[in-house]
């Protein structure tokens, strides 16, 4: 609280008058994607959170062609990878991506989303979940 005076025109008196001054910290709640319940800004800045990725970078470039040839390995269907739709990543000990992929699946158009888990460090990559259909 200050206090301070404030002199009044034309002779009067000087009354003593309060300012009161509060400092207010506006709590925001980060953004998140309705979808997973998941922070919107990159898992970079929330480490434990999942967050958009960039899919042009090398990370889930590797894990989307990592994901196709696991895919087709196991299925016995030919996949192809066209394109990387989204990404969505979550730091752990390692890495998770989430990824929306655009795929030919023994010549035909799909869509799939694949889950993999990447831990550079001990050359470690699994997938972990394949869909068809492009869930977020």
């Amino acid at each position: 609280m200050a206090l301070a005076l404030v002199s009044g025109c034309g002779g009067g008196s000087t009354e003593p008058t309060t300012t009161e001054h509060t400092e207010t910290a506006e709590a925001t709640e980060p953004e998140v994607d309705s979808a997973d319940d998941v922070p919107a800004e990159s898992a970079r800045a929330v480490p434990g959170g999942w967050g958009e990725g960039d899919v042009n970078a090398d990370g889930p470039r590797a894990a989307a062609a990592f994901a196709v040839q696991e895919q087709s390995r196991v299925s016995g269907d030919t996949i192809e990878l066209v394109s990387i739709a989204w990404v969505s990543q979550q730091v752990v000990s390692g890495m998770n991506y989430r990824l929306g992929l655009n795929v030919t699946r023994n010549g035909t158009a799909a869509q799939a989303t694949a889950e993999v888990y990447s831990q550079p460090w001990t050359s470690t990559t699994q997938l972990t979940g394949w869909t068809y259909g492009a869930t977020r």
